[in-house]
């Protein structure tokens, strides 16, 4: 079975970037959520092997995302990219404190994020 990739996206243009990328990679599943309670009901529907988290959505903040699915004893070991264009100087070691595997600046390296998905999913890809 392939492994799935959620992203968890609102930004348009970012959402279809994603979409395009994993195109490139046929082995893997991308599911797609334009928002934070829309997301939390795939990934506890879908349980993917890995959850690309805007840091900013609309309906709720990226870090409640990640509170809601390391409360989930299903999801709460899924390994979570945070995506965002935030500059502060404590962000990275707040977002591991929340739970998040990694995170990753906007405009997003194409190639450091596949980096990161190929070693999340390390052995799971057909």
């Amino acid at each position: 079975m392939r492994p799935t990739v959620l992203s968890i996206e609102d930004d348009p243009s970012s959402a279809h970037l994603l979409e395009l990328l994993f195109m490139q990679r046929p082995g893997i599943r991308l599911l797609t959520a334009s928002a934070g309670g829309q997301g939390l009901e795939l990934a506890r529907a879908e349980r993917p092997s890995l959850i690309l988290l805007d840091f900013h959505l609309q309906d709720m903040d990226g870090k409640d995302v990640l509170r809601a699915l390391r409360a989930e004893p299903a999801l709460n070991a899924t390994p979570v990219i945070l995506l965002t264009a935030e500059q502060y100087p404590r962000l990275p070691e707040h977002l591991r404190a929340l739970g998040a595997q990694a995170y990753l600046m906007k405009p997003l390296d194409l190639s450091q994020l596949l980096a990161l998905v190929d070693t999340s999913l390390a052995g799971q890809v057909e």
